[in-house]
C-alpha cells in the first residue's frame, strides 16, 4: 500500500513538481515570482486554509547574491500517499525542486509544516530545512529528475518533525 502510495506521489510530484510546465513570470520581485511557482506546484489546501505562504527572504549570509527563504505551508489531508507524513514528504520535495530548480537564486531554504490538531487550530508539526549545496549534490548526480520524495527525504535536515506526521518507510 506504501509503495503504491510513493509510486502515485511520484507522478503527483513529477506532473506539479517539473520545474518545466510551471508558468514563471520573468518580471515581478522574487517574492511574486516564488509564489507563483509554488501556487502551481503545490495546487489548493484541502483543508479549506492558506497552502502557503513565504515567510522571509533574506540574504544568505556566505553569499548575499544569493537568498535563504522560509516557506510556511499546510499540509493536506489527503492520504493518497498512504499517511499524513507522506503527504508533507511529497510536499516538502515540491517546494524544494520548485524553488531550487527553477533557477531562482537561493541557498538555503527553511519549511514549516502546519496541520489542524487537536486544539483545533494550525499548529506547526515539522520544521526542516536544505541547503544549496544538497540541491548540487543532486545536480551532480542526474538532476532532480533522477530523485522521488522518498529518496530526498534523508537529506533533508529534520530539524523538528511531530512523530505522527514522520513519512512511512516503503521498506
Amino acid at each position: 500500500m506504501i509503495l503504491i502510495g510513493q509510486g502515485m506521489a511520484l507522478v503527483n510530484a513529477y506532473r506539479t513538481g517539473a520545474t518545466s510546465s510551471i508558468p514563471i513570470p520573468h518580471t515581478g520581485t522574487l517574492r511574486h515570482r516564488m509564489t507563483v511557482a509554488l501556487s502551481a506546484a503545490l495546487g489548493p489546501s484541502d483543508r479549506g486554509v492558506r497552502r502557503f505562504r513565504i515567510d522571509r527572504i533574506i540574504p544568505a549570509p556566505s553569499d548575499p547574491s544569493r537568498k535563504d527563504v522560509s516557506v510556511t505551508w499546510a499540509i493536506n489531508s489527503d492520504l493518497t500517499w498512504g499517511t499524513l507524513g507522506n503527504g508533507a514528504q511529497v510536499d516538502a520535495y515540491i517546494i524544494l525542486r520548485t524553488l531550487y530548480d527553477s533557477g531562482f537564486p537561493v541557498a538555503r531554504v527553511n519549511l514549516t509544516g502546519t496541520y489542524t490538531t487537536h486544539t483545533h487550530h494550525e499548529s506547526v508539526v515539522m520544521r526542516l530545512a536544505m541547503p544549496r549545496r544538497v540541491d548540487r549534490l543532486l545536480k551532480q548526480a542526474g538532476g532532480w529528475n533522477e530523485y522521488d520524495a522518498g529518496s530526498v527525504w534523508p537529506l533533508i535536515h529534520r530539524i523538528w518533525v511531530n512523530p505522527d506526521f514522520q513519512p512511512q518507510s516503503a521498506e
